[in-house]
């Protein structure tokens, strides 16, 4: 299967060094080098070559001969892409040259060089033509028709009954298998894959009960792609044994799309297509890994490892993985075009590197990339460069050096400016910085980059101004500046910007005005101003942009009315408005989108008159939530005539008391029959719901959380067939088998005979659940003990999520101890507020445990051992997140536990995200846990207890700590927060609380960069070997009313970008005298009059 795509993609690279030869030929630079005669006959030899290449592909499934052949008609098709860009630009300088006499001896040297590399291009197709006839290709077309894939997941199914019209491809299978030599012990695998429900599985299943096959050494193993997805994972975890399998890749879809572009693999216009196949294929699988409060504009995806090994497969010696730079160059690296470095070493050049790579990515090291000068010069063909994967990277000035580069990844960059060389990239595509927010500005001569399609500042929170020439982008397709938080304007150039399609300025926050220019922009579809609060209206030019689609101006709390021009907006599909708190009507200019699919006006709190909403009939989703001023009457009268609605939410609006309240939902809600999600939630006014709402016969999410005065449901609600349904009543919940349950108030349950009718281990559909009871102090007169009644609602094998809430027994009942057999597919569990339970069940042994809160179980005193499920290894080695609040009685977290050959593991070996918020009691030993983010607030005992750490002789595991949040809060032995020795590579770390001086041991942070002091009354000055943290960027000083001044060590800190003062007057008067401004001259410095209160 790996030589057969091998082919395919043989077939797309002549295809592309065809089309760039078309090109050559046809512009001015061929005549001036007279090199046309050559270039038109490689192009026919590529031509001749097109017209047997489905043949080949064919053939090359069995024959070894004709792979080779099509391996070296590959890289020769590579090869002359690569030399006609390097032969574009020296043609583009000779023709800029012409003038000058002398000028014309390097050029002259050049085109000899140009002459031998054409001759060697050319007599290595003279080769590949001649071999053609020994292999009896036949001529016909190399095109298929392609088929249409859906961007769904696929599911397999093993039929019983016979199967007809198999036979042929099951006895070819068969043939591979049984030809296939063995010999050596490595495992093969044979992939077979295509559109969900086409027999994969049923082919797979025919080949195994065949005869022959049970005859056949079984070191081939028959993968169905569709399968890798499936939630049931008993077989493929021996599967995973056998082959070694960690897990899966996880891919930006952004960075896959460009990077296929970057490489010539397809045109831009074409990412989604070929992404969509691969979805459809099972190649891909939408991720569903929780993105950040950054990423809500983020498509990811997921790359199963086996897929992964196929496609590494596919392209052979094509692609190496490097440990470290190769100290020599070697023929092994003829054929490598694509490189990945897993750690770089400054003392070793770069220059040894595959001299034909075209993509080359950094892994990460764990440390700051500090790339050396110079270290890209010796890219000849170099498209793509990406550190995606780097926790940190300083690059050169000398990043110009890779002249073809045209994809350039560097998340977290921490240089204090995008290097002015950058603009020498001047084939440069597709630019992403994200998440840098050290960077501070961006190059004046940025406009140089005129083939710029692609920007990405997300996160960048450093750029205070974007510069003039930003204008000169007329390439620019999508722009992403979201978290740009210190942007105050955009430059008037920016409307000269005419082929954006896509603008990302959400949180923006300083942003006060936009300028008229952007109505310039008649090519925008999407504009996303969500976050810019300070945003005091939206221009009237902008109601002029009649090819966008998707607006949004969610909480931009500072406008206070849409311009009545907004009817110009024709083709507007979505428009986001929630929580824009000062706007109090629509204007009726709003009728007339007639292509509105899309309104969200939730948390509008203040709105009152709805205008033209009544007038479109178009509209799909509609969310109205907490809308309290608006009339329910009035709100029903509107509604109503929205019979195209798919979704409506109408979150708490019914409410118990209110003035004008109704208890009932109007009969009209039955018509609205395209209807599939309905959100009633916290209407805790609601008594009853319609009999018509039987009507909605394509309703499939439902949610009545929080309609406490709801006691029964309409008879013809049951046969609506739901998938997702919100209930605080257990016996409402009756033969629904839907894939999201969040069941409340569970101490109303009068039997146990009505959790089994329940019949919840049943419901194979369910993925996610929540069981809670009310409070303990709101219970009424409870008649069943929780565990009695949890011990009946077993939860079904499937299930991935699960929430427990003031289940208020002292022990668990037997499936939640023995829950890794019972739930093995658990991603996330929540164990929330539960009273009187005194031990936690046995959770480490859940193979895919991801995210594991814990939050006031106040008689849980030791986390040890028994939490891990065993002695047996590997305890949650998935675990990403855990998070312990209010656990008040917890004295002890054994933080590490005993193997079987007596050794000791790491409880949670790669956690990123760890929070410790009011554990007073709390202690950790032997050792400090792994972790990269922390956040330890009023739980001082754990501070101190690392002190105690240091006393023992128990090694301690490197740390991986980047970012540090304290809330020390000590009164009394304040040496015992002598603890940053722990984390030699933080860079961040925030203090509040602090009663005495900043601790000495911070000292020693040699890579911090951003430290923040909150509301630490007890510090009057700042220490003088302040001006030892050299790496520090960042001083932010919130809330310290008693420090007056600064050191004089301020000056020495050269890397010091900002400082923020906020809520401390007189420290503000002295930065701000003549005396001082002078000393801070190479700081920005900001004032702000309030506290803010950072987040844990």
């Amino acid at each position: 299967m790996a030589e057969a795509l091998a082919g395919l993609l043989a077939s797309a690279f002549v295809g592309i060094a065809k089309a760039k030869l078309g090109s050559a030929i046809a512009e001015q630079a061929s005549l001036l080098w007279n090199f046309g005669e050559d270039l038109e006959e490689m192009k026919d030899h590529l031509e001749t070559i097109s017209a047997v290449l489905a043949d080949a592909e064919r053939q090359s499934v069995k024959d070894e001969l004709v792979r080779l052949w099509l391996k070296r008609l590959k890289h020769a098709a590579i090869d002359i892409s690569d030399m006609l860009e390097d032969y574009q630009d020296t043609g583009d300088q000779a023709i800029a040259k012409m003038s000058g006499v002398l000028s014309c001896f390097p050029m002259a040297s050049k085109k000899i060089v140009g002459a031998n590399r054409i001759k060697g291009l050319r007599e290595n197709l003279r080769k590949i033509i001649k071999e053609i006839n020994s292999f009896n290709f036949k001529n016909g077309s190399g095109t298929t028709n392609e088929q249409s894939y859906n961007e769904r997941e696929t599911t397999s199914y093993l039929c019983e009954e016979p199967v007809i019209g198999r036979d042929q491809e099951k006895q070819e299978i068969i043939n591979l298998l049984l030809s296939a030599n063995n010999s050596n012990d490595e495992i093969g695998i044979v992939p077979i894959y295509g559109l969900g429900g086409m027999g994969k599985s049923t082919l797979a299943q025919l080949v195994y009960n065949d005869a022959q096959f049970k005859k056949y050494d079984h070191r081939t193993v028959l993968v169905v792609l569709d399968d890798l997805w499936e939630e049931k994972m008993t077989e493929l975890d021996k599967l995973r044994t056998m082959l070694h399998v960690k897990g899966s890749h996880n891919i930006i879809e952004d960075d896959l799309v460009q990077q296929w572009v970057a490489l010539d693999f397809i045109e831009q216009s074409k990412g989604k297509e070929y992404v969509n196949k691969l979805l459809g294929m099972s190649f891909l699988q939408v991720s569903k890994l929780p993105s950040n409060s950054q990423e809500h504009d983020v498509v990811r995806y997921t790359m199963h490892d086996l897929v992964h090994d196929l496609a590494t497969s596919t392209v052979a010696d094509e692609l190496r993985v490097f440990d470290v730079a190769p100290r020599r160059n070697t023929h092994a690296n003829k054929y490598c075009r694509y490189s990945a470095l897993r750690k770089y070493d400054r003392a070793v050049k770069l220059a040894n590197m595959p001299p034909k790579m075209r993509a080359l990515r950094f892994s990460d090291s764990g440390e700051l990339l500090d790339i050396q000068s110079g270290a890209f010069s010796f890219t000849k063909c170099l498209r793509i460069l990406d550190f995606s994967e780097c926790s940190g990277i300083l690059l050169p000035a000398s990043i110009g050096d890779p002249k073809h580069l045209r994809c350039f990844i560097a998340p977290r960059m921490q240089n204090d400016s995008l290097p002015g060389c950058i603009t020498e990239l001047t084939k440069l595509q597709y630019l992403n910085i994200n998440g840098s927010s050290q960077v501070c500005s961006l190059p004046e001569s940025i406009g140089k980059l005129g083939c710029l399609k692609h920007l990405c500042l997300s996160g960048c929170s450093g750029i205070s101004e974007l510069p003039k020439s930003f204008g000169d982008l007329k390439s620019m397709v999508h722009i992403n500046m979201s978290g740009c938080s210190r942007i105050r304007e955009l430059p008037e150039s920016f409307g000269d910007l005419k082929s954006t399609v896509h603008l990302d300025m959400s949180g923006c926050s300083w942003i006060t005005e936009l300028p008229d220019s952007l109505g310039k922009l008649a090519n925008l579809k999407h504009l996303e101003l969500s976050g810019c609060s300070s945003l005091k209206a939206i221009p009237e030019p902008l109601c002029g942009l009649r090819q966008l689609q998707y607006l949004n101006i969610s909480s931009c709390e500072g406008l206070d009315q849409l311009p009545e021009g907004i009817d110009g907006l024709m083709d507007l599909q979505y428009l986001t408005m929630s929580s824009c708190s000062q706007i109090r009507e629509l204007p009726g200019s709003l009728m007339k989108l007639q292509n509105l699919l899309n309104l969200n006006l939730s948390g509008c709190s203040n709105m009152r008159h709805l205008g033209g909403l009544h007038g479109l009939t178009a509209l799909q989703h509609v969310d109205m939530s907490r809308l309290w001023k608006v009339d329910l009457q009035y709100l029903s009268d509107v509604l109503a005539n929205l019979t195209n609605l798919k979704c409506l939410r109408l979150c708490s609006l019914i409410i118990s008391g209110a003035e004008g309240s109704v208890s009932y939902v109007p009969d009209w809600i039955g018509g609205i029959a395209n209807l599939e999600h309905l959100d009633l939630s916290w209407n805790n006014g609601l008594a009853c719901l319609p009999e018509g709402i039987g009507n909605l016969k394509r309703l499939h999410t439902l949610d009545l959380s929080g309609c406490s005065n709801l006691k029964s449901l309409p008879e013809s609600i049951r046969d609506l067939g739901l998938k997702s349904l919100t209930c605080s009543n257990l016996h409402l919940l009756e033969g629904d088998n839907v894939s999201e349950l969040r069941i409340r108030s569970l101490e109303n349950v009068v039997s146990l005979e009505e959790s089994k009718k329940l019949k919840l281990s049943d419901k194979h559909n369910l993925s996610n659940l929540t069981l809670a009871w009310s409070r303990v102090d709101d219970r009424a007169d409870q008649l069943l003990e929780d565990k009695d009644l949890l011990a009946e609602l077993v939860p079904p094998r499937g299930l991935k999520n699960m929430t427990l809430k003031y289940y208020k027994s002292e022990s668990f009942p037997g499936w939640l101890l023995g829950i890794s057999h019972h739930l093995p597919n658990l991603v996330s569990i929540a164990l929330v507020k539960l009273p009187t339970c005194t031990e936690l069940p046995p959770l480490g042994q859940l193979p895919h445990l991801e995210n594991l809160e814990l939050c006031k179980l106040d008689r849980v005193k030791r986390i040890g051992w028994e939490f891990c499920g065993g002695s047996g290894r590997g305890a949650f080695r998935r675990l990403s997140s855990f998070c312990m609040v209010h656990m008040l009685g917890l004295e002890e977290w054994n933080t590490t536990y005993s193997v079987e050959d007596g050794m000791e593991e790491y409880m949670f070996p790669i956690l990123n995200h760890l929070r410790i918020m009011y554990c007073p009691m709390l202690r950790l030993k032997p050792s400090l846990p792994t972790f990269r983010n922390c956040s330890i607030y009023e739980s001082n005992k754990v501070i101190s207890s690392l002190k105690e750490i240091d006393k023992t002789s128990h090694p301690c595991s490197p740390s991986r700590a980047i970012k540090l949040d304290l809330d020390v809060n000590f009164h009394d032995s304040y040496d015992s927060i002598d603890l940053f020795h722990h984390f030699p590579l933080l860079r961040e770390l925030r203090m509040r609380h602090l009663s005495a001086s900043l601790p000495e041991s911070t000292r020693h942070l040699t890579s911090l960069e951003t430290l923040t002091l909150e509301s630490c009354h007890g510090i009057s000055t700042l220490p003088g070997w302040l001006g030892d943290l050299s790496s520090l960027k960042s001083l932010i000083i919130n809330g310290c009313r008693s420090i007056k001044s600064l050191p004089p060590c301020i000056q020495k800190l050269t890397k010091l970008q900002k400082l923020e003062i906020s809520q401390s007057k007189e420290l503000k008067e002295w930065c701000e005298s003549e005396e001082n401004k002078a000393k801070l001259a190479h700081i920005n410095v900001q004032f702000r009059d309030t506290l803010l209160i950072g987040g844990t």
